[in-house]
C-alpha cells in the first residue's frame, strides 16, 4: 500500500511539474528576419501573423524585434467601414514578442513595406522620443 501511495506521489508532482513548464511560454529558436510567426491573435483573426523584418540591440531598449503584422481586421475610423489588414512596422521588446509569439509557420523574404515606419521610427529614437 505504502508503494501506491509512494507512486502516486511521484505522479502528482510530475503532472504538476508538467503543468508548469507548459503555462511558460518560451520561443526556443533564434528569431530572424524573414521567419513568419503564428501569435496569440485576437479570435477573429486565427490568420493574422507577424513577419519578422528585423533584430537589434539598443543601448537603451535592448533587443528590439521589428515586425509586420498581417491578416488583421482593424477597423479604420478614417472612414465608413473601412478596414486595415496590416500594420506595416511594429517595435516589439523581445520579451514581448516571445510572450506572443507561438511557432514560425513559414520562412519568406522580408517584405519591403516595412522600411518607411522603421525609419520613422529611427528617427523618433534619435530625438528622444521612441
Amino acid at each position: 500500500m505504502k508503494t501506491v501511495k509512494a507512486n502516486r506521489k511521484v505522479w502528482q508532482v510530475y503532472a504538476l511539474t508538467v503543468l508548469l513548464v507548459m503555462s511558460f511560454k518560451v520561443v526556443a529558436q533564434p528569431i530572424k528576419p524573414g521567419q513568419v510567426w503564428k501569435y496569440a491573435s485576437r479570435p477573429q483573426e486565427p490568420e493574422s501573423r507577424l513577419i519578422v523584418c528585423k533584430v537589434e540591440n539598443n543601448a537603451r531598449l535592448g533587443s528590439i524585434v521589428h515586425v509586420m503584422i498581417t491578416n488583421l481586421r482593424l477597423t479604420d475610423s478614417t472612414g465608413p467601414a473601412k478596414e486595415t489588414a496590416r500594420i506595416a512596422h511594429m517595435p516589439l521588446s523581445r520579451s514581448a514578442f516571445e510572450k506572443s509569439a507561438i511557432e514560425v509557420v513559414e520562412l519568406m523574404a522580408v517584405p519591403e513595406g516595412y522600411i518607411a515606419g522603421y525609419n520613422d521610427w529611427a528617427k523618433l529614437l534619435q530625438a528622444g522620443q521612441a
